[in-house]
């Protein structure tokens, strides 16, 4: 009888193990058209967005094709010349590259703005030698051990072991029977 029992524990288990298997079998499927479905819904909002898209550029006027264009030109025209003023005023200024940088990232609309900002720029953080248009760190510290003669590499060292000192390699009385029984005799 025990037997029995334990068969039908398991035919039970087998039973309630297959119908969670087919509820989530038809939970997957249900997910897999959901995904389908807004998959399609997404396609036709991207074909709408460009037909809208057509339709406005289609519907826009020449003066207004012009005039969004020259807009855009215009914007173009003030970046470069933005651009162009902040290089003349960090030469001017004779700034560093790591300077310049920085300056590049500072705020001003006008030429007066700009200069004032490269102006606190250099008090703020002058160059590495104290003069502007200096080299960084690393580049005047090869130039100072180059106009000193060093090669810039660190000189070779003699190595030997520690075993062996300067009095080992003068003496010529040294026996080493003599070391090996010194040795030999000592408890440690």
């Amino acid at each position: 009888m025990p037997d029995d029992d334990a068969g039908a524990k398991q035919a039970k288990t087998i039973k309630e193990l297959e119908d969670r298997l087919a509820a989530l079998e038809s939970d997957r499927d249900k997910w897999k058209e959901l995904s389908k479905k807004h998959e399609q819904r997404s396609q036709e909002n991207l074909s709408a967005v460009e037909e809208l898209k057509a339709l406005k550029e289609s519907k826009q006027t020449d003066e207004e094709k012009l005039a969004t264009k020259l807009a855009d030109l215009e914007k173009r025209a003030n970046d470069a010349e933005h651009r162009a003023l902040r290089a003349d005023i960090a030469q001017e200024k004779k700034l560093s590259a790591a300077q310049t940088r920085v300056f590049n990232r500072l705020q001003g609309a006008t030429k007066e703005e700009l200069e004032t900002a490269a102006d606190e720029l250099i008090e703020s953080f002058p160059a590495t030698n104290g003069e502007n248009g200096s080299s960084s760190g690393v580049d005047s510290e090869k130039e100072r051990k180059q106009e000193r003669g060093d090669p810039g590499r660190r000189p070779k060292e003699k190595l030997r072991s520690g075993s062996v000192t300067d009095d080992d390699d003068k003496d010529e009385d040294f026996d080493p029977h003599k070391v090996a029984e010194i040795v030999r005799r000592r408890s440690f």
